[in-house]
């Protein structure tokens, strides 16, 4: 939803069930690959010259401060 007039258009209808079947394969490929990826890149040394959210929330950078 791009506007909040938009957003406000919407209205809840009913519930559906999702079947287990369908959906819990899909999320488990895509959290395993997740995962992998995470490891994959956690794996590998930081570097000096990357800013990282831990120096964001350190130094309570907002907005772009300190790029």
């Amino acid at each position: 939803m791009k506007s909040k007039k938009a957003f406000e258009a919407l209205a809840f209808v009913e519930p559906i069930d999702a079947s287990h079947d369908d959906y819990y394969a899909k999320y488990k490929l895509r959290d395993d690959e997740a995962r992998q990826k995470y490891r994959q890149i956690a794996a590998q040394p930081m570097t000096a010259n990357e800013i990282y959210v831990i120096d964001i929330i350190r130094n309570n950078w907002k907005n772009g401060q300190g790029l």
